[in-house]
């Protein structure tokens, strides 16, 4: 009979644990859940006064519409200028609040800039589709290709289109 009230006092103690672990975690946590939906190949188009201003592209796509967010799989993101294809985003991973037209993207991010002649390459972007702005605050590589040099920053701040780039703290060298 012992032995059956050394099982009920373990099970009981580990249930006590169990109970106490769940307590400790239930507390806020630092990435809310969706309320989601999960779509594949996932295609949105802004327009801004009858005018094309960018494409999203997932091709895997979780939508919280209650609280107006996305996370995407193999996201793409095109921006237009007057009709035309200016710049491309890709990377794996990509978060963005519609209804802010912001996007923060990571994992492998390539942006391509049709209007500079430019390839950036770094691990974290953020999109601001209302100011116009493409940031980040990660080691980052810019290819210019038409005048094979390539510039390494700690970060850069530019136009939808790498326009008017800033770079901080950065190196350039001829390739």
């Amino acid at each position: 009979m012992t032995l059956n009230y050394k099982i009920i006092s373990f099970k009981l103690l580990a249930n006590v644990c169990f109970f106490f672990f769940l307590i400790s975690c239930s507390g806020e946590k630092e990435e809310k859940s969706f309320e989601e939906t999960s779509m594949k190949k996932f295609f949105l188009t802004h327009m801004k006064n009858s005018e094309k201003k960018w494409d999203l592209y997932c091709s895997r796509a979780f939508l919280d519409q209650k609280q107006d967010k996305i996370k995407c799989y193999s996201t793409e993101i095109s921006v237009y200028s007057d009709s035309a294809k200016i710049s491309q985003i890709n990377s794996k991973t990509g978060f963005g609040e519609l209804s802010k037209e912001s996007f923060y993207l990571k994992d492998g991010v390539k942006i391509i800039s049709y209007s500079q002649g430019l390839e950036l390459y770094c691990e974290k972007v953020y999109f601001d589709s209302q100011k116009e702005k493409i940031y980040s605050d990660l080691p980052t590589t810019v290819i210019k290709k038409k005048e094979n040099v390539e510039i390494k920053s700690m970060g850069f701040e530019a136009r939808s289109d790498l326009s008017n780039i800033k770079f901080f703290k950065h190196t350039t060298r001829k390739i």
